[in-house]
């Protein structure tokens, strides 16, 4: 699992009541957001170290729930798929094949 700080800011943005502390999480080929805003009077450690550790402790039990299902899914989840065996074009006797070579004036 991988964790990046991608929010730190005042919250909201007129009259702001706390700090916003958003991370961006990557489990098993899979990126998800979570945020939460920490009031300004529950701020312990005012460094955004501690905003941010202190945020991290708050959303940890959604992001560790999420990040069990996610290492559950079938490795086959968030793949792209590619038929190997397409089936062949069928073109009937009486259709005209199209020309791809360009025309010279």
């Amino acid at each position: 699992m991988k964790a990046k700080v991608v929010r730190l800011a005042k919250y909201p943005k007129e009259n702001p009541v706390g700090y916003a502390v958003g991370f961006e999480i990557t489990v098993a080929k899979t990126t998800f957001y979570k945020d939460t805003v920490i009031n300004f009077e529950d701020v312990v450690d005012g460094t955004e170290q501690g905003l941010v550790g202190a945020a991290w402790e708050i959303i940890k039990p959604d992001i560790e729930l999420r990040r069990e299902e996610l290492e559950a899914a079938s490795p086959i989840i968030g793949t792209t798929w590619y038929d190997e065996n397409p089936e062949p074009e069928v073109i009937e006797e009486d259709q005209p094949i199209e020309e791809t070579l360009p025309v010279e004036d």
